[in-house]
């Protein structure tokens, strides 16, 4: 309530006290935040939501704000391939979601700028990782293998995920993941 008087006589104004709402401003880069370490895996698999504030601090409750995110490989990748790109979804509430979509595994460096200007954190570090082997790209140095009867032999797989990536292969996978051999006679 906006209570309004005049000076002398403590009057209150004719309709007054007022009701006023406040609402936060737009969307301030000193007053939001991103964390220092990101992490996430290869193909649009890594994302990160921000709550935007205004300049006093207030969570904002609007979109609209101008968010880019620019993004640059911190380690020097072999390939063209290796280049991050970012979008960012306005939720139309004052949250922004970036989603990150690289194909190479690696450390990035992400900026998160409102109006140009960096927010707090910003640069961060972005990891991704892939997790998920294509059984299509497997190799194995099988070809080489020499096995003497009675005797055990051994050989091993490559896996890569969809992009050529070594991927990390988690618990479940290793206890799902059977092979087979099956012996021919040469030239049959």
């Amino acid at each position: 309530l906006l209570h309004v008087r005049l000076r002398k006589q403590a009057a209150a104004l004719p309709g007054s006290p007022f009701i006023l709402n406040v609402t936060p401003g737009e969307a301030h880069a000193l007053s939001t935040t991103i964390p220092g370490m990101l992490s996430g895996e290869v193909g649009g698999k890594s994302s990160h939501t921000i709550n935007s504030a205004d300049q006093g601090g207030n969570l904002c409750v609007h979109g609209g704000a101008k968010i880019t995110c620019p993004c640059e490989a911190e380690e020097e990748v072999s390939t063209n391939s290796g280049k991050l790109t970012a979008k960012v979804m306005d939720h139309a509430n004052g949250q922004y979601t970036i989603v990150w979509h690289g194909e190479r595994t690696g450390t990035f460096n992400v900026s998160v700028k409102i109006d140009n200007i960096h927010v707090v954190g910003s640069p961060s570090k972005l990891k991704l990782i892939s997790t998920t082997p294509d059984l299509g790209k497997c190799v194995t140095d099988i070809d080489a293998l020499r096995a003497v009867k009675g005797e055990q032999a051994a050989f091993r797989f490559r896996f890569q995920d969809v992009f050529g990536n070594a991927p990390i292969l988690g618990e479940s996978f290793r206890r799902s993941f059977r092979a087979g051999l099956a012996l021919t006679n040469p030239g049959v």
